[in-house]
């Protein structure tokens, strides 16, 4: 009897260090995913075209630009005639492959500031971005191309 529970204990403590090991081993292709995720967003992004639907798509003015940084901040700027304008600025946080988190610290829209909200996005390329989801009511799908830039 005392070789069976021994045997049972042994098989126990076995099969928990294999659970575990397979849990961590899952946790670290998440993290290593959102990382990877992460890495391909950070950089200057350029809006192509919005919407609040799909069908709904309208070119966008050259210039406005929003950048993802490796710190998990972002900016959106909008560069025209007149100058160029900070639209908002935050924080953004990877949740998955095919969605993250931005919240907005500060806009020039007050009723945006303090606001989070969960971003839809898809790569369709290395180059091209396209997300969707909806912020303070209001419905958004937006195209972004990276910008390419040729540092020395």
């Amino acid at each position: 009897m005392k070789k069976v529970c021994s045997l049972f204990n042994c098989c126990a403590i076995v099969i928990g260090m294999t659970m575990l090991i397979s849990f961590s081993s899952f946790v670290s292709l998440e993290t290593l995913s959102k990382k990877k995720v992460k890495s391909r967003m950070v950089g200057v992004w350029e809006l192509v075209s919005y919407g609040s639907q799909k069908a709904d798509e309208h070119q966008a003015s050259p210039g406005q630009l929003k950048v993802f940084g490796q710190d998990g901040d972002y900016t959106f700027v909008q560069v025209g005639q007149a100058g160029t304008e900070l639209a908002h600025k935050g924080t953004f946080r990877v949740q998955s492959d095919s969605t993250y988190t931005e919240k907005i610290e500060f806009a020039v829209r007050q009723n945006l500031r303090g606001v989070s909200s969960t971003v839809h996005y898809v790569f369709h390329s290395e180059e091209e971005m396209l997300v969707h989801g909806t912020v303070s009511d209001i419905v958004f799908h937006e195209k972004w191309r990276k910008v390419k830039l040729h540092l020395k």
